[in-house]
């Protein structure tokens, strides 16, 4: 029996820390980007969701300044916006990823991604076979490496094995809403216990600390983990890039770098608009 496409939930985050000028934001130009490609790969359908949760001032100067009502006129499907606080700090606004109550969205499946990731293809088929209850996340690097295991004292690391995998906090699935309000409770309070973090990679060293207590550590067997299906989806800054396979094009680099993810974005779209990808 074919499997059933699934409807998706689909949320990003972009924002304008405070006392900063959303003239000068360059992830305001990612966001447009993001969305175009959205509709260029017929990535939702209209039984999926889009929400973004961004800040009042980011909101106002998009709709007044940009051509965003027009781009997501084109998108099948009418996106929710969640207004918040303007952050402090990048650490605060990247904490918005885990502030979602599942009671906003009715889809099966919820999928975070950041905003410097192309989507590729249509999320519905690429889920169509995920099983329920199950977060999904992708490995990237070791735990040994602070950028991931930053969090855990050194005698934890040596008990789980310097050379476990370190996840990518930038794109997760989560199929089921036991599991995904379970996962963001977590989230929620490790980051309220830890409000005053300066790691590199932000929350990231955080979101593998819960990974690991939470879901590797099997204390919530209710629960599952997959860390093999994003892995053959991804390309990491256009290496190994299989057209018509790969699902998302990250184009990672410096936490908070808008002109890098900028550049590299614009690249991308190029080589989109021109066939090669």
């Amino acid at each position: 029996m074919e499997s059933v496409v699934p409807p998706i939930c689909l949320y990003t985050i972009v924002f304008t820390l405070k006392e900063k000028k959303p003239s000068e934001n360059q992830y305001i130009h990612m966001l447009l980007l993001w969305i175009s490609q959205l509709v260029h790969s017929n990535a939702l359908t209209d039984k999926d969701s889009l929400q973004f949760y961004m800040d009042r001032v980011t909101y106002d100067y998009i709709v007044t300044k940009t051509p965003f009502g027009t781009i997501v006129s084109k998108l099948p499907c009418k996106p929710q916006v969640c207004l918040l606080e303007s952050p402090s700090t990048l650490l605060e606004g990247c904490s918005w990823k885990y502030v979602v109550d599942v009671k906003t969205y009715t889809q099966d499946i919820l999928i975070y991604c950041d905003l410097d990731i192309y989507i590729c293809r249509p999320l519905g088929l690429f889920c169509k076979d995920m099983v329920p209850n199950t977060l999904y996340v992708q490995p990237e690097g070791y735990i040994s490496d602070p950028n991931y295991g930053a969090h855990f004292k050194q005698e934890e690391l040596q008990c789980i094995g310097t050379e476990s995998p370190g996840c990518s906090a930038g794109k997760f699935i989560l199929s089921g809403k036991q599991v995904a309000e379970s996962f963001f409770n977590a989230m929620r309070w490790i980051l309220d216990s830890n409000k005053n973090t300066s790691y590199y990679c932000l929350e990231q060293p955080l979101f593998n600390y819960i990974i690991y207590r939470q879901f590797l550590a099997i204390e919530s067997p209710a629960s599952h983990i997959d860390l093999n299906t994003l892995s053959s989806s991804i390309s990491i800054n256009f290496h190994g890039y299989k057209k018509g396979d790969t699902v998302f094009l990250d184009c990672m680099g410096e936490p908070g770098n808008g002109s890098l993810h900028l550049e590299k974005f614009i690249q991308g779209m190029c080589l989109f608009h021109i066939g090669i990808y």
